[in-house]
Formats: C-alpha cells, structure tokens, sequence
C-alpha cells in the first residue's frame, strides 16, 4: 500500500496522510546539512508526500529559507507558514495588522513563493491572552479578519488555526467558520481524545468533533509526544536535545522522561502481533481517526523519513488494536484518579 490522500477539510487540497514538519523538534531543517535536507525533500516527493509545514519561529527563520530553497524547483507543492503573536503586544489593531503584515511577507521572501497554500495562526486560543495563547475576542474581532486579507490578496490560499488552548475557547472560534484548517494534537498519551468521528470515547474533549462537524482540515501535530513515543529517551543529534512534556492530560507525564516512561504501557500492542514498534503505534493511531486529513511530524534524518512513511502506508489500526488502546487509556485515567 503506497502513500494515501485524504482532504484537507472544505479547502479540497488533497495532501498526503503524512506530511512533512519543518520545525525545530526533528532539527533537519534547522540544523541539518543541505545536502540532507535537498535528498529528504526529494525522497519525500517520491513516497508522495505533498505538504511541508514551516513557521518563522522555526530556527528564527532558517526552516522557511531552507525550505524555500528546496523546494524552488519543485512548485508542485503544498506549503504552510504561520504567524506567532508575540505576547508582548500590547498595541491596537492597527499595530496588529503591522505585524501580521511584515510576517507574512517575511515567510513569502525567505519560502521564495508569491503565496502560501495555509497559513496558519501559530499561537493558541484561550479566553484571554497568556505567554502561549491568545484571546478568543481577539482571534474573532481582528487576526482572523487580518489573516483573510491575505488571501483576498492572493498572499495565501487559505487560513488556519492551532487548537491548544483552553477547550470552550477553541470549539467557539471552531464554530465561527473563521478557519479552513485546524492543528491539533494527537497523540496515544493523552487519554482525553477523541478515537475517531465514528466510534467517539465518553471522554472526548469535544474538539476534534467540532472541527469535523465544521468540515476543516485537521493536521493533526504532536503525534509522538516530541518523540517520546518512540519509547526511547535517546534523541538523534541533529534534534532538539532539550524536550519538555508536549501536553497536560490524564495519562501525560509532566517530563519528557515520565512521557517516555508512560510510552511502555503501550507496548502490549507489540506483544500482540498488532505493530512492530511503538512508533508505528503511534503513527497509526492518528491516522486511524477519521477527523484527520494529515499527519505532521519533524524529521531528523532520511532513514526516519523512510520508516515513517512505511507505517502511515499500512493504514489505520485495527478494530481490536482500538480496542486495546481503549483499556489503556481507561488504565491511565484511573491510575491518575487514584492519586
């Protein structure tokens, strides 16, 4: 079975199951060679992949320029760029529109592109502006009606959001149809998920229904808890070294080692004959959810790369491996009520 497509939500590009992370977490495009990053580029065409996410923050703008210049000769692409509001701002919305502004022609100088395919709002949602996330209101009353400017102005075929923040927030900024595309985590720790649009836990958090029942994209990010669940701490050396906790939820550590540690209660799916690691898991299980049109991860090397694509190709995971996935996490949950 070689690479799926699935839609991205009402926007009705097809992207591949797995796409390509530009960030800082796999480190290839912030502190890998050229070379390496040009045969990754062109290795990743060849399995059919056909998203590369970057950001500005990525390597203080090295990802974008690097990815630019991978992919000047291949325009058949689908790239995504995003911007981030600092949470110093403290100006109006004519010092907002500043800002978004010379991000975004910024992305487009260093990608060498005249548009992007998504472009994304990079911070989260919450009910009120913190360090990492911003107001709700203001996602509503001015980014949102920014962002579409670019793509009245052919600057971007269209705009995104990050679903990390404060739930309610999220799921009514979902349900303002101000989006096309949602990045949401996902991942085997966190226990609170949603397991797919057709057969949802009581224990969803609700978000993941909300996007599909609005009919964006989901790239789904986060899907190996920043490598924990490869279920080794031992990190590539191209990769950031220095990873923290990717998430909060019932069944998440509060370290990048305790998620490591946490990562093993998987293995049982390995003794069971349903994978072969829990990379493969991991992968699988994101891809097993109806609501996600891609899967996002970072790479550090080609071999990852290649052992990745070969197990989004093997499609989603079964009905008992589910089903085993099922009583972990309610495993999980109560050994955290326990406490």
């Amino acid at each position: 079975m070689g690479m799926q497509t699935r839609v991205l939500g009402r926007t009705g590009i097809p992207v591949s199951a797995l796409s390509f992370g530009c960030g800082a977490l796999g480190g290839l495009f912030t502190r890998g060679e050229s070379k390496e990053r040009d045969r990754a580029i062109a290795r990743a065409l060849e399995l059919g992949m056909n998203y590369f996410d970057t950001a500005p923050s990525y390597g203080d703008g090295a990802s974008e320029r690097h990815l630019g210049a991978a992919l000047k000769s291949r325009p058949a692409v689908f790239v995504g760029t995003k911007i981030l509001i600092p949470s110093e701002f403290v100006g109006g919305p004519k010092e907002l529109a500043g800002l978004i502004r010379t991000s975004v022609e910024g992305s487009l100088r260093r990608l060498q592109r005249d548009t992007v395919d998504l472009l994304q709002l990079h911070n989260g949602i919450s009910s009120s502006s913190s360090d990492t996330a911003v107001a709700a209101k203001l996602v509503e009353d001015d980014i949102a009606p920014l962002m579409s400017r670019f793509v009245e102005e052919g600057k971007a075929r269209h705009i995104g959001m990050t679903a990390l923040g404060y739930g309610p927030s999220i799921i009514h900024i979902v349900r303002q149809s101000l989006f096309d595309v949602a990045q949401a985590p996902y991942n085997l720790l966190d226990t609170t998920q949603d397991f797919g649009i057709r057969d949802i836990g009581d224990t969803d958090n609700g978000v993941l229904r909300a996007i599909s029942n609005e009919k964006m994209g989901c790239i789904a990010i986060r899907v190996l808890a920043g490598g924990a669940l490869s279920g080794s701490a031992e990190r590539h050396p191209v990769a950031l070294q220095n990873v923290v906790a990717v998430g909060d939820g019932p069944g998440q550590g509060t370290n990048y080692a305790e998620d490591v540690r946490l990562a093993q209660c998987f293995r049982s799916l390995i003794e069971q004959g349903e994978v072969e690691s829990l990379l493969e898991a991991a992968l699988r299980y994101a891809c097993s959810n109806t609501a996600i049109s891609t899967t996002t991860i970072g790479f550090s090397s080609i071999e990852q790369l290649e052992q990745a694509s070969g197990y989004i190709a093997r499609g989603p995971l079964s009905a008992s491996a589910l089903a085993m996935i099922r009583r972990i996490h309610d495993e999980l949950r109560n050994s955290v009520a326990a406490t």
